[in-house]
């Protein structure tokens, strides 16, 4: 795919070209749902959050987000909240990159970076 019906869509084909959008003017980027794409993000040092959720139950098989190889990084939760079916709402910075939250959590209105099921 080299062209998209979309307006404002950019095609990105490296790293490198990820790097510069990021260190460009505009708002946040954000990735829903792919670990792929993540697991590139944290082995070149892109994440800045980590916005998770965790549900009580668990599943057997499924992708991991922390997969083999995974580059060791220390993150520090700088919000968190629990709702009552015991669902965990935490957001996760990287201690030299955090930056003050500006957003309150709310279960009813998070918008989420990533998730995982």
């Amino acid at each position: 795919m080299d062209k998209s019906d979309w307006q404002n869509s950019v095609f990105l084909t490296s790293v490198d070209d990820i790097k510069k959008l990021k260190n460009s003017e505009g708002s946040d980027l954000q990735v829903h749902g792919s670990g792929n794409l993540i697991q590139t993000l944290l082995k070149h040092d892109l994440v800045d959050e980590l916005w998770l959720k965790t549900f009580p139950v668990t599943l057997g098989n499924g992708k991991r987000l922390f997969r083999e190889g995974t580059l060791p990084a220390a993150f520090i939760v700088t919000e968190r909240l629990v709702t009552p079916n015991g669902v965990i709402f935490a957001i996760t910075s990287e201690p030299e990159k955090s930056r003050q939250a500006l957003l309150e959590l709310k279960a009813a209105n998070l918008l989420l970076i990533l998730q995982i099921r």
